[in-house]
């Protein structure tokens, strides 16, 4: 990063125009500066930005690069007009653009072909709105790395697709929220964007992550095909549309590893897992996992276990949500509830319903081995081979029903026969 010289000139001088350089350093670029359709000139305008300049890019202009842009470490706001910054196919992989301190704002930009679009390295800060992400591959975040030692990043109306998370253990296809990272996304869209671990986003932050009004479609993982949450600070998704994404092993929607998840208002659908979770996996190691999930619908996902929710060891409540349509081949076709030697493991429904769900073996709606209560709740016309309704599984697990009928469920509502209070068989 070039040395910014500033000096104060002579009116003399101001009126003729003629403010000289000093020999060896680089003049400041105005406040606010066009920037040609020319990859050379945008790379000498970010070196000579001054902390608090503009750059308004040439409108729909490609700038092909054969080398990274210049680090940001000052107070920058580039401003794309619809263009777009591309790798150059025959030149060695690069990230695009990073960010080492100071404040990156990018609008309408897009992004192609990087070795990850944006990395946010040290204690940058990032803000992006609008604009597209697409085809860029790096070792985490495909799109954005977000790697810093504390940073805060606000993604508005972005859109995601087409983006790879590379080689083994990779993690976020779109995006890596690491660290200390704290990071709002808003009106965004992920679009087929794969990894090892967290296909559209892998959380890993101290302060988690809030998405608001976003939609992931067709990301794929072998965990966590949308996304992939392991923060302290928990996950908190508000009218977020996770649809048609899958995972190889667990989680074809959401993983949630030992971190707490709060979902509103939300609709997941259609998500699929290879082993458990098609729409939800959740695992405890820790004492700390925990999913709230409040007035949503989760509907068509399937897996092998746990169409709709794994919960493994953790804690999961239901608060006026729908589970329908949701498939297992094996166990659990709406829910499935597992507990450990210590007797954790519970899930709670709450004027909620359970409906239409099939699972190959047991507990066509609910397959419970830990600690179960609903109130206020319906559980009808699930499907299973046994306990169609609810499968109280082997152990020191409880099923507590208040208000709550379990009915019209195929081949019988629950088993094994009389385990239930309030449950005909």
């Amino acid at each position: 990063m070039f040395r910014i010289l500033l000096r104060v000139a002579t009116p003399a001088l101001a009126m003729a125009g003629a403010v000289a350089a000093a020999p060896g350093l680089a003049q400041a670029a105005p406040a606010n500066t066009s920037v040609p359709c020319n990859a050379g000139t945008l790379a000498s305008d970010i070196a000579g930005a001054a902390s608090g300049a503009t750059l308004g890019l040439a409108a729909h202009c490609t700038y092909t690069l054969t080398a990274a842009l210049p680090a940001v470490s000052q107070n920058l706001t580039i401003k794309g007009n619809a263009a777009t910054l591309e790798r150059s196919s025959s030149a060695p992989a690069f990230t695009i653009l990073s960010v080492t301190g100071g404040t990156l704002s990018v609008s309408n930009l897009n992004f192609t072909n990087g070795r990850g679009g944006i990395a946010v390295l040290q204690s940058g800060n990032l803000s992006v709105t609008a604009g597209t992400f697409s085809g860029n591959q790096a070792p985490q975040g495909g799109a954005i790395d977000m790697d810093g030692a504390e940073h805060n990043v606000t993604i508005t109306g972005v859109t995601f697709t087409g983006n790879t998370a590379t080689g083994k253990d990779s993690q976020g296809g779109a995006i890596y929220n690491g660290l200390n990272a704290g990071t709002t996304i808003t009106r965004s869209t992920f679009t087929g964007n794969t990894a090892d671990q967290g296909g559209g986003i892998f959380d890993f932050a101290v302060y988690g992550a809030s998405i608001t009004s976003s939609t992931f479609t067709g990301n794929h993982a072998q965990d966590g095909g949308a996304i992939l949450n392991d923060p302290i600070g928990g996950e908190n998704l508000t009218k977020v549309t996770i649809k048609d994404n899958s995972a190889s092993q667990d989680g074809g929607g959401i993983y949630g590893y030992s971190t707490q998840v709060t979902v509103l208002n939300s609709v997941i659908s259609g998500n699929q897992a290879g082993a458990d979770g098609g729409g939800i996996y959740q695992r405890d190691v820790i004492g700390r996992a925990s999913s709230q999930l409040t007035s949503d619908k989760l509907t068509g996902n399937s897996a092998a276990d746990g169409g709709a929710l794994y919960n493994d060891v953790g804690n999961a409540a239901f608060t006026g949500s729908t589970i329908s349509g949701n498939r297992a081949t094996v166990s659990g076709g709406g829910v499935e509830n597992l507990t450990d030697e210590y007797g954790d493991g519970a899930v709670s429904f709450g004027t909620s319903t359970v409906t239409g769900n099939q699972a190959g073996t047991d507990g066509g709606g609910v397959y419970n081995v830990g600690t179960m209560t609903a109130t206020s709740t319906s559980l009808t016309h699930n499907t299973a081979a046994a306990g169609g309704g609810i499968y109280d599984g082997p152990g020191t697990d409880t099923v507590t029903l208040t208000t709550s009928p379990v009915q019209h469920n195929t081949p019988d509502n629950c088993e094994p026969t009389g385990s239930i209070t309030g449950c005909t068989h």
